[in-house]
Parts: structure tokens; C-alpha cells; sequence
């Protein structure tokens, strides 16, 4: 027989020795009796993702998809008429992911900023780390139009690197009339890219005529 003193010295013992781990992936057992003789019984709140066995110490787990569970178990310590609780928080760990669950986590967060309104180079990410995990996705890129932005390094300069001229007409002047300062910066556009400046010239013409044409054309040179 235990006396009440030694029964609650052994149960106050035995409860601040009582431990779970903070988080499970797998089955794991409950402790049954304390290290001092007492005994362990345990109540799990109702969930999926934790089942209490049969045996009352045996539990099932069952891990989520999308997000971590946390599970409340409490257990009761007794011996000789004393009892006393303590509960656990535990965590289910949620499912890892897939090679295939990275890549479509990767995609659904990539972003090239400002894409449909580049205005100059692009820096485009090589690879990325993906949120919850500690994975890194590898990314490598494709242009449909390679002479406009590059999809890999060009004369050392990183994809989505590339020169090239854009026509932007103002709005305040007719279609294909440009100011003279303009169609300066326009020519020497041209020219430095290499591209054939007598197409600009004959726009030029069309809009203004030969006369006002040869006269800009004047004034750059």
C-alpha cells in the first residue's frame, strides 16, 4: 500500500517528467505508467488526423494535405486515490510535398514584374525557394522571341537581356509624323542598332514630304 503523501509525490513526479514529442509524421504510443508507478490514461479530442487506438495508448495518424493540425491530448495521472492532469498540443505534421507539388507551389508564385509593360531589361530568376518547404526550384526559360528578349546569356548579359529599339509615336502628332527632335533620337536609334535607316526615311517622307524630310535629315547630320 502507498500512503496519500508518497501517492501525491509520485504523481506530482511523474507529471512533470510526462513529455510528448511537439510534432509527429508517423503512429506513435502513449506512455501507459509514469516513472514512479503512477498510472497514465489519455483522452484525444475528436479528430481525423489523430486516433486514439482500442488500447487507449495507440495512436493513428493521419496527416493532412495542405496545412499542420495541432491535437490536444490530455493525460491523467493516478495512484492510490490521487490523480492529476496535463495536456499536450501536437502537432500532425502535413504531408510532404511531391517533387511535382514544388514545381506547381514554384509556378503558381513566380512572377516577372511589370510583364506586360517592360520598358527595359529584364532580370529573370534562375531559381527560386519555395514557401513552406526548404526546397529550391531550378527555373530556366524560353523565349518565343529571342531577338527581342533573350531566354539565355547573350555577350555576358543575363536572359531576359537584350537591345532593342522601340517606336513609341506621340500622341498629340499625326500617325507617322514625328517632332524633330524626335526623329533624331529615332535615326540614331537606327544607327546604332544597325538597322536600315532608309525605312525611317521613307516613313518620314510619306508624312511630311520630301521637302521637310530632307530638312530633318539636314539638321541630324
Amino acid at each position: 500500500l502507498v500512503n496519500k503523501e508518497a501517492a501525491a509525490e509520485a504523481v506530482a513526479a511523474d507529471k512533470a517528467a510526462l513529455s510528448l514529442p511537439k510534432e509527429v509524421t508517423e503512429d506513435f504510443v502513449l506512455p501507459s505508467t509514469g516513472k514512479n508507478a503512477s498510472n497514465i490514461t489519455w483522452k484525444v479530442e475528436k479528430t481525423d488526423h489523430a486516433i486514439l487506438g482500442e488500447d487507449g495508448y495507440s495512436v493513428d495518424v493521419v496527416r493532412a494535405e495542405k496545412e499542420n493540425v495541432t491535437v490536444t491530448f490530455t493525460a491523467e495521472i493516478a495512484m492510490a486515490g490521487i490523480t492529476d492532469t496535463k495536456t499536450f498540443d501536437v502537432v500532425i505534421v502535413k504531408e510532404a510535398l511531391t517533387n511535382e507539388d514544388i514545381v506547381l507551389s514554384a509556378i503558381e508564385a513566380l512572377d516577372i514584374p511589370n510583364a506586360d509593360a517592360v520598358k527595359g531589361h529584364l532580370s529573370l530568376p534562375t531559381e527560386m525557394e519555395v514557401e513552406g518547404t526548404e526546397k529550391t526550384a531550378s527555373i530556366t526559360w524560353k523565349s518565343s522571341d529571342p531577338d527581342i528578349i533573350s531566354d539565355k546569356e547573350v555577350d555576358g548579359k543575363a536572359a531576359g537581356s537584350r537591345e532593342a529599339l522601340i517606336y513609341i509615336m506621340h500622341e498629340e502628332r499625326p500617325l507617322g509624323c514625328p517632332t524633330r527632335r524626335y526623329y533624331h533620337v529615332c535615326l540614331e536609334g537606327y544607327q546604332r542598332f544597325g538597322f536600315d535607316a532608309a525605312v525611317l526615311e521613307k516613313a518620314l517622307i510619306d508624312s511630311v514630304g520630301e521637302q521637310e524630310a530632307e530638312y530633318l535629315y539636314k539638321l541630324h547630320v
